[in-house]
C-alpha cells in the first residue's frame, strides 16, 4: 500500500452505526481509496463491514470497538426453493430489514451457499436482497440465522486495518451457525493488512486470511474465541502465498492459537506469543511448504505446543527456529512437538533448530520425549534444541525414513 492510495480522501464516522461506516467506505473507494477514522466510542453492527480496495479502516485502539449483534436463528418453516427471495421461518422476531443472514442445513460443517441482507420482514416470512443460489429443506433442519465477519474482504487489494476492536458477541449457548461469526476475514485478497487490532469473543476465528498473498497480521490479539485465535489458508480456488503473522497475541481460543491450514507457502510467523488455548498454540498441515516459523513463545496450551498434525496431504520444507516452548499439554505424556503421519505421502524436510523447550510442572514417572515424530516422516532435523525439565529424551523418533538428523 502507499501513502497516496489514502492521501486523496479521509472521514471521520461520527454516527456510531454499522452502516455509517459502510457508507464511508464505499464514498472513499468511490474516490479512489482513502481513510475512514472512527473515533473512540461502541458502533453496533447487524451486518458485516465490506471492505473496499485502497481503504484504511482506522480506530483510537481498544476504545473504538465494533459490536456484532447477538446471534439469532430460527428453523425454516417451509422449503426454500433456489432463485427465491422469499424465505418463511417458524419465528422472525429478531430480525428486520438491513440485517445480514444466512441459511444453513443439518450439517453444521458444510459450506454456507447464501448470504444475504434482508429487504424487509413481514409476519414469519423474510425477503432477501439477493436470490438464493440452493434449495433449502425443513426436512433437512434448515435454519435462517444472523451470521457475518465483522470486518470482511473478498477480492480486494491494499485494504488496511488498524488500531480497533472487535467483540464477536460469543452466544452462551454455542451454535452450529454461530461459526460463521469471525472478527475480521480476508478472502481471496492481496496486500492487505491488520495491524495493532484486538479479536474476541467472536464465535469462529478471531482474525483469518483465507486465500490470496502478501497478507500481513502484525501486533494484534485474538482471544475467547470458538474457533482458532489466527487462521490463514485456502481461498475459493487457490491457498495463501508470502504471508505474514508477526508479534500477535493468541490465547485462551477454543482450538489453536495460529492454525495454518491449507495450501500455504512461503508464509513467516514470527514473534508471536500462543498461550492457553485449548488445544495447541500452532497447528500445521497439508500442502504447507517453506514458510518459517521463528522466535514465538508457546506455553501452556492443552496439547502440543506445534503439532504438525495428520491430514489428508503431506507438507514439506517447514523451519522451526529459535522458540521457545513451556508446559504445553498433559506433564510427562504430551510432547512439546508432535509430528504425526499424513494420511497418504511423507512429511518431509522439516527443521528444528535452537528451540528451547521447557517443562517446569512435575510428572509422574519417566517423563515424555520432547518430539514425537511418527513413522511416515523422512529428512527431518533436529539441531541443537535446547531441553529443560523433566524431559525422557530429545525425541520419540519412529520414522521409517532413512534421512533423519536427531541431535
Amino acid at each position: 500500500m502507499t501513502a497516496s492510495k489514502h492521501a486523496g480522501f479521509g472521514t471521520i464516522v461520527r454516527v456510531k452505526t454499522g452502516q455509517a461506516i459502510q457508507d464511508a467506505i464505499d464514498k472513499a473507494a468511490s474516490r479512489g481509496g482513502g481513510i475512514v477514522f472512527l473515533p473512540a466510542g461502541t458502533y453496533s453492527l447487524e451486518a458485516g463491514l465490506k471492505m473496499r480496495s485502497n481503504v484504511m479502516l482506522q480506530g483510537e485502539g481498544r476504545a473504538t470497538l465494533l459490536k456484532r449483534s447477538s446471534l439469532a436463528e430460527t428453523p425454516l418453516a417451509e422449503d426454500a426453493a433456489e432463485g427465491s427471495v422469499r424465505v418463511a421461518v417458524k419465528d422472525a422476531g429478531a430480525f428486520r430489514a438491513g440485517v445480514e443472514v444466512a441459511i444453513r442445513e443439518l450439517n453444521p460443517n458444510g459450506p454456507i451457499r447464501d448470504m444475504a441482507r434482508i429487504r424487509k420482514v413481514q409476519g414469519n416470512k423474510v425477503w432477501l436482497e439477493t436470490p438464493l443460489v440452493c434449495n433449502y429443506a425443513v426436512s433437512r433442519k434448515a435454519t435462517l440465522f444472523n451470521a457475518f465477519p465483522v470486518i470482511f474482504g473478498r477480492e480486494v487489494e491494499n485494504v488496511i486495518v488498524q488500531n480497533l476492536a472487535v467483540d464477536g458477541t460469543r452466544p452462551e449457548n454455542e451454535s452450529p451457525s454461530s461459526g460463521e461469526c469471525e472478527g475480521i476475514q480476508f478472502t481471496d485478497c492481496a496486500g492487505c493488512k491488520v495491524l495493532d487490532c484486538i479479536a474476541f469473543n467472536c464465535g469462529g476465528f478471531g482474525i483469518s486470511c483465507s486465500g490470496g498473498e502478501n497478507i500481513t497480521f502484525r501486533g494484534c490479539e485474538s482471544y475467547g474465541n470458538v474457533w482458532h485465535g489466527f487462521h490463514v489458508g485456502l481461498g475459493k480456488t487457490t491457498g495463501s502465498a508470502r504471508c505474514a503473522i508477526e508479534n500477535c497475541y493468541a490465547h485462551h481460543n477454543d482450538w489453536v492459537g495460529i492454525y495454518i491450514c491449507w495450501n500455504v507457502t512461503e508464509s513467516v510467523f514470527l514473534g508471536n506469543h500462543l498461550s492457553d488455548n485449548k488445544l495447541h498454540g500452532l497447528l500445521i498441515g497439508p500442502f504447507d511448504n517453506r514458510n518459517l516459523i521463528a522466535n514465538n513463545v508457546i506455553s501452556n496450551n492443552g496439547e502440543s505446543g506445534i503439532m504438525v498434525a495428520r491430514r489428508a496431504h503431506p507438507c514439506q520444507s517447514n523451519t522451526f527456529v529459535n522458540n521457545i516452548l513451556c508446559d504445553n499439554g498433559k506433564p510427562g505424556v504430551t510432547p512439546a512437538v508432535t509430528i504425526e503421519s499424513p494420511k497418504e505421502g511423507r512429511y518431509e524436510h522439516f527443521l528444528f533448530a535452537r528451540n528451547m523447550i521447557i517443562e517446569t510442572r512435575k510428572v509422574q514417572g519417566p517423563g515424555a520425549a520432547a518430539f514425537f515424530i511418527d513413522e511416515q516422516t523422512d529428512h527431518i532435523a533436529l539441531a541443537d534444541n535446547y531441553l529443560q525439565g523433566t524431559w525422557r529424551s530429545l525425541a520419540d523418533n519412529r520414522s521409517m525414513g532413512g534421512h533423519n538428523s536427531i541431535k
